[in-house]
């Protein structure tokens, strides 16, 4: 088993690195696995704290779950970020990539430039062309 990760008041911008290397080990285990389950809380304690905010309409939202997607066709065991609509109570869920995807959502305790937002995560792996949020060839 892993060591719990804690966020210990880390500012966003410093987490990515951590949430990256989450994402590869959680493909390297079996979905559902007690080791996935950790992996899944732990990428769960570097995006829950705080308020992200989304890009265009400013509604704001509280991070909730981290789970696998199960679908048929190519989304199938994508990581999924389930959220919380601050203000109305409305509940929706992205895959991790599209919720991390440049300019969509904002750390609320990042500057207005977008520095330190989850536009720049998981860049590491997006290296070799991938979907970091995506099973690895195989992994299906």
């Amino acid at each position: 088993m892993s060591t719990p990760v804690s966020d210990g008041g880390v500012p966003h911008r410093q987490r990515l690195p951590q949430l990256n290397e989450l994402c590869r080990r959680l493909y390297a285990v079996a979905p559902g696995s007690p080791e996935d389950v950790v992996i899944l809380e732990e990428m769960l304690v570097l995006l829950k704290p705080g308020i992200w905010t989304h890009a265009k309409r400013g509604t704001r939202y509280r991070v909730k779950q981290m789970s696998r997607l199960q679908v048929e066709g190519p989304d199938d065991l994508f990581i999924a970020v389930t959220y919380q609509d601050v203000d109305t109570g409305a509940w929706w869920t992205r895959t991790l990539s599209y919720f991390l995807d440049p300019g969509r959502f904002l750390w609320a305790d990042d500057d207005a430039s977008g520095n330190a937002t989850g536009n720049a995560s998981l860049e590491a792996s997006r290296q070799e062309g991938g979907n970091p949020a995506a099973p690895a060839d195989g992994d299906a």
